[in-house]
């Protein structure tokens, strides 16, 4: 299976300056979305560049699909903050045989591209989720040691649906990773076949892995892993009553399905997230308002309920009820 051989359709590279020579002291850093996470992640790449300033980031966004005017904003991005972005085009074709849910769409594969076209140019890349803000430098993360580990990750709390996922997997080592941050060494990466290992799985377990690549790259890398300080990847669930972000985190990962763009989102966690948006070439960009799931549309009742808006919140509750209702029905066919 080489899935990868011409996955990629072309690239645009946009330089602010000419930094990207001074080899020394690069950092890279990888994003894997389509269209619809473009707007969080040109959120993340600002939070990532106000507080990194000293640092000489590369980016590289490997995208299934993106808007011009998201094109036009990117460009502008490294004229302001004289950074360094290749954008790698994506056939869409490219990852079909592989499995999707109504949260995880094909951009999720697209980190398998990233070993493969950074092989030889960069010893170690940071791979980040579009969900994802910075709040402090990350030079230590990327120097970290990581010893003959292929990559440096956060592990998940050891929570019931966890445990049931490390035994689902026959993980040898008892931990399970969160794969939204990853610090891969890209040579080791290489040399263990990752990518293909990982499709390869995928393809002939179509349907078993509840969290796709995830899951997947849990099982390749078992035991090949460091685990890090949480501080790396703190795992904000805003759909539970976490109160506070602990003071050393320098990666806030938005990991539930209510994100901080999402019209019916009122966690006060989610302010981080709007600070930088606010700071950034999406500040004008509307939230999400179109519920794609009942459970949405229950959040967006409760939202608007929150407000006052009670016509609102009663509309979106009917909807929750009636396509609950509707699911339920189809399930008992």
């Amino acid at each position: 299976m080489d899935i990868l051989k011409n996955a990629i359709a072309r690239q645009e590279v946009f330089a602010g300056d000419n930094r990207e020579n001074h080899l020394k002291d690069q950092i890279h850093i990888a994003f894997g979305v389509d269209a619809n996470f473009v707007r969080p992640m040109g959120v993340t790449i600002t939070s990532l560049l106000m507080n990194n300033q000293n640092e000489n980031i590369i980016f590289h966004i490997f995208v299934n699909s993106i808007h011009e005017i998201d094109i036009s904003r990117l460009e502008e991005l490294v004229k302001i903050y004289k950074t360094t972005i290749h954008l790698y085009h994506i056939d869409k074709r490219a990852f079909d045989q592989l499995p999707t849910t109504w949260q995880y769409s094909h951009a999720t594969y697209n980190r398998f591209l990233l070993a493969k076209v950074l092989y030889g140019i960069a010893d170690r890349v940071l791979y980040l989720d579009a969900d994802i803000v910075c709040v402090g430098n990350i030079r230590e993360l990327m120097d970290i040691k990581m010893g003959d580990s292929v990559i440096a990750v956060v592990q998940e709390e050891n929570t019931p649906f966890i445990q049931n996922q490390i035994e689902k997997l026959k993980l040898r080592n008892g931990k399970y990773f969160n794969a939204g941050v990853l610090c891969i060494d890209i040579n080791k990466w290489q040399e263990n076949d990752v990518s293909n290992q990982a499709m390869k799985l995928l393809v002939e377990n179509y349907g078993v892995f509840n969290l796709l690549d995830q899951d997947a790259l849990n099982v390749i890398l078992d035991g090949k892993v460091k685990f890090v300080s949480s501080k790396w990847d703190f795992m904000c669930n805003l759909e539970k009553k976490i109160k506070e972000i602990p003071s050393d985190t320098v990666l806030i990962h938005y990991t539930s399905r209510e994100k901080p763009w999402h019209r019916w989102c009122i966690h006060p966690l989610a302010t981080t997230f709007t600070h930088y948006a606010k700071e950034s070439l999406w500040r004008d960009v509307p939230l999400d308002s179109q519920p794609r799931s009942y459970k949405e549309m229950k959040m967006l009742g409760r939202a608007l309920f929150h407000e006052k808006d009670f016509l609102g919140s009663l509309y979106w509750y009917f909807k929750y009820a009636q396509e609950k209702a509707k699911l339920r029905f189809e399930k008992k066919k």
